[in-house]
């Protein structure tokens, strides 16, 4: 199926939905599934999160639907069809980009879940956890996020990126599984080297939703 003919599948789906309605998850996984490959800004929207759901809003600035994402991690972004292209403009930029979505799905089981997990069930338990930015007390287990310090993910893909090289990662990367949801390291001996390399060069940290997606987002 061409560029083209995807495009107009999602177009679709969107189509097929009243405002305020949001996409089943078969649709979910289709939509997602096109976007993560052909969205330039993608990475940028999501910051590697798993994608929820799809709300079906409209746009205020040319009163047309389109869809908006939601995150497991509470972000929410609209989503324009007009900058979806087969071949990116910036081709450098893409094959970061789609390297920091592996890198963070890399981390995410063996590093991000079980920090996250181990602090929600201690907050159901009844256990004073603190923001370890701000001091904040974090009683809501949807406000815990977890943060890179030190050396900011950003900052610990471009070493990756210098080590490994940028075109030798992107190869490795499951960009050809049309039917994927996630972008991940086809290698497991690759992933598992990043997930030393990361657990070597930065450390994490608990920190509030609002201050991992405003505070500390680098712009």
């Amino acid at each position: 199926m061409t560029f083209t003919q995807q495009k107009e599948n999602i177009r679709n789906i969107l189509k097929g939905h009243n405002v305020g309605e949001c996409t089943t998850e078969e649709e979910t996984r289709s939509v997602t599934a096109f976007l993560r490959r052909y969205h330039p800004e993608w990475y940028h929207k999501t910051i590697g999160q798993r994608v929820l759901t799809y709300h079906i809003i409209r746009a205020s600035k040319y009163s047309t639907i389109c869809f908006q994402l939601e995150t497991e991690g509470g972000i929410k972004d609209d989503i324009s069809f007009s900058i979806l292209t087969a071949k990116p403009k910036d081709v450098l930029r893409y094959k970061r980009e789609n390297i920091c979505q592996a890198c963070r799905t890399a981390i995410d089981a063996p590093c991000i879940k079980p920090l996250r997990d181990e602090i929600i069930k201690k907050i159901k338990n009844g256990t004073s956890i603190y923001s370890e930015y701000s001091g904040k007390q974090i009683t809501d287990s949807k406000d815990v996020h977890i943060d890179h310090f030190n050396v900011c993910f950003d900052d610990l893909v471009t070493m990756w990126i210098d080590k490994k090289g940028l075109d030798f990662l992107f190869e490795n990367i499951n960009m050809k599984e049309h039917l994927s949801t996630i972008t991940r390291y086809t290698d497991q001996t690759l992933a598992d080297e990043f997930i030393a390399f990361h657990n070597q060069h930065t450390h994490l940290r608990i920190v509030t939703r609002s201050e991992n997606l405003c505070d500390l987002r680098t712009p």
